[in-house]
């Protein structure tokens, strides 16, 4: 009622009023500091003030900046603060005198990422744009964790066309002559952040620069000095940790790269090895199991041995036991005792692919080809046949360096070994997958025993082990100890199968396997190779397998008083792009000593001199293989030229003499 009325309120006392101030801490160096006015005044002076993407940055004049004012709150809160930045704060009472000391240093939180530079286009052509940008000036607080990109055409919406963590891509199937627009954006686990400034960019209407066809497959596979894989497009210098969306692996570039790095470092090796010999008089530094025949070999860049054709493994396994590595480590010229032929080159070529055949012969024992495939394995046989073990250990050393040697100075062999046989001399391990080739039916039959939902009940007989024949006769081989007695069933299958795969891929040809994998690591470190695939590593040991006959013609010269507008190349040419693939590795047999293009080119280049009918009529073409030549007569047709040429290549003679 009426009893309140007219009674006075107490007066409220009022609080005393605050300013509030704060300001960026700048950081100097590696420390984070209160700047002192002093700094910050000799950084003004300077010019540095800053700029537009970090106003609050290291650089920035930093004076202090009025948060809060004639308040009674003992609380604030700092609007609008840049993210990840440390600050200061100052309090004063009004009217009552200076600020308080400066709090310690407080740092705002994380948040999304700034946003990116605008996108740029290095390369560009009718239907395709390579897009490349750069990280946001201001992280703010955590790593960028992947980037988004739109396009659109211009007057048209924006679609997202990557999302990834490289800062290059490649947008392809583009209208020509159009412009394409491209916007970019950085994300962290917060969210993503704001667009970057627009980037537009037309397509060409006419093919100039790079086309778009190798903006896409040039990207080439590397290794950085740290050991990491990278990728390089080496007509845009563009490189990237993972191949760009849009993009597609150059395989032969690849190669191509990698066995430069590999000859690369094994040339160095050898220089090294040469150099430490040089300096302590010899030595046998490899640690072979021969290789006493000191001073066999005289001072020259080339190691020279002399074998006999009609026994070309065994002369040139004694040949090899007499070097001593540092030997190995020079290139080879070959003579063939009692013959006349004098070795620049295509010698050694004939002795690579002779000896490399002979090696494979089944008739030795060593190696076995594959049934229903052109592939060779180890024959576990090797043992038995050869009454010796420690002979037929030396045997696959020896056929190891020869391996090695083969990719040291750049030759090419004719072995093509079954894919565990590879993963081996690569130092891998061998998975169920890898027995694809050297035993199909049981790489199908251990694939079904994987997959069947139980192998139910399979008899005392399913064990652990395994029957193989042995002249005849069979025999048990345990998979494990006591193997023969224990069964395989649904727990232990796996087991089973993993002990199967390394049997037939390993332990049965153990003492082999070792021997090999020893004496070509002796000349190709395992550690060089580690960067190869299995594809590779059989590319590195055989070369091309296609021949490109419009490649070799772009690259031939020619002599004696023949062009590239003569008939009589004209016809060669026409008639070899006419043969059967057979019939143009045995053309290049015929000229070059070698059945296929080498990796390197032909070193000398191919060439086609004149030469006269010096035996009338029917003169048949020559060839000097140490100098990849071929001496065409002045022959009248192309059907004379393809007569002639075929005779040629049918009656090579196996013996090498002086024309």
């Amino acid at each position: 009622g009426s009893g309140g009325r007219g009674r006075k309120r107490p007066r409220q006392r009022k609080g005393p009023m605050y300013e509030v101030q704060y300001k960026p801490v700048v950081v100097v160096g590696d420390l984070e500091s209160v700047d002192d006015f002093k700094q910050a005044e000799e950084r003004h002076e300077r010019g540095d003030d800053g700029d537009e993407h970090d106003p609050d940055g290291p650089n920035k004049t930093l004076e202090w900046r009025i948060a809060v004012h004639n308040t009674r709150e003992r609380q604030w809160v700092i609007p609008d603060l840049y993210p990840d930045r440390p600050y200061t704060v100052r309090v004063r009472r009004i009217a009552r005198g200076d600020f308080g000391a400066p709090s310690p240093m407080l740092r705002t939180g994380p948040s999304v990422p700034g946003a990116p530079p605008p996108p740029s286009a290095p390369e560009i052509s009718i239907s395709s744009i390579m897009v490349q940008w750069s990280p946001p000036y201001n992280e703010n607080g955590l790593p960028v964790r992947e980037y988004v990109v739109e396009m659109k055409q211009f007057g048209g919406q924006f679609e997202e066309c990557y999302r990834g963590q490289e800062r290059v891509f490649v947008a392809v199937g583009l209208k020509p002559r159009t412009i394409h627009v491209f916007r970019v954006a950085a994300a962290n686990r917060l969210g993503q952040g704001a667009w970057s400034a627009h980037g537009a960019f037309r397509t060409n209407d006419k093919k100039s620069g790079v086309s778009a066809e190798e903006m896409q497959t040039g990207w080439v596979a590397t290794i950085d000095g740290n050991g990491r894989r990278y990728y390089y497009h080496p007509s845009t210098t563009q490189s990237a940790w993972t191949l760009p969306q849009g993009a597609v692996l150059d395989l032969d570039g690849t190669f191509r790269n990698k066995r430069g790095r590999l000859l690369e470092d094994l040339q160095t090796s050898a220089a090294f090895k040469l150099t430490e010999r040089a300096a302590q008089g010899g030595g046998t530094g490899l640690g072979f199991q021969h290789g006493h025949g000191g001073g066999l070999q005289p001072e020259s860049p080339f190691t020279r041995i002399e074998v006999r054709r009609e026994e070309l493994l065994d002369s040139s396994f004694r040949a090899f036991a007499l070097l001593r590595p540092t030997d190995l480590l020079k290139p080879l010229r070959i003579r063939y005792a009692g013959e006349d032929g004098i070795d620049s080159g295509g010698l050694v070529k004939d002795w690579f692919l002779e000896a490399s055949r002979r090696i494979v012969d089944g008739n030795l024992g060593m190696f076995m080809q594959v049934e229903d495939a052109d592939v060779y394995a180890v024959d576990p046989r090797s043992e038995h046949v050869h009454s010796d073990s420690r002979v037929m250990v030396q045997y696959y050393n020896f056929v190891g360096r020869f391996l090695g040697k083969a990719v040291l100075d750049r030759q090419v062999v004719d072995i093509r070994l079954e894919r565990t046989a590879l993963l081996h001399l690569l130092g891998r391990s061998v998975t169920l997958d890898d027995l694809v080739e050297l035993d199909p039916h049981r790489c199908k039959g251990l694939k079904w025993i994987l997959e069947q939902e139980t192998i139910g009940e399979v008899g005392d007989d399913f064990t652990f082990s395994v029957d193989i024949e042995v002249f005849g006769e069979m025999v048990t081989v345990d998979l494990r100890p006591g193997g023969r007695d224990v069964t395989v069933t649904d727990g232990n299958r796996q087991e089973y199968v993993d002990a199967m795969v390394n049997f037939v891929a390993y332990t049965r040809v153990e003492a082999q396997i070792k021997a090999m994998v020893e004496g070509f690591h002796d000349l190709v470190p395992v550690a060089s190779l580690a960067d190869f695939e299995v594809e590779e590593l059989l590319k590195l040991l055989m070369g091309q397998d296609s021949v490109d006959v419009t490649e070799i013609e772009a690259v031939t010269k020619y002599t004696g008083g023949y062009t590239d507008e003569s008939a009589q190349v004209g016809w060669f040419w026409q008639v070899l792009k006419e043969f059967e693939p057979s019939q143009q590795r045995a053309t290049l047999r015929f000229i070059t000593g070698l059945h296929k293009v080498p990796l390197d080119g032909f070193t000398p280049p191919f060439t086609i001199m004149r030469s006269t009918h010096e035996a009338g009529k029917g003169s048949l073409p020559r060839s000097h293989t140490c100098f990849n030549q071929l001496a065409l007569p002045p022959y009248e047709s192309a059907d004379e030229v393809k007569e002639k040429l075929l005779y040629a290549i049918a009656n090579v003679p196996d013996a090498f003499h002086m024309s």
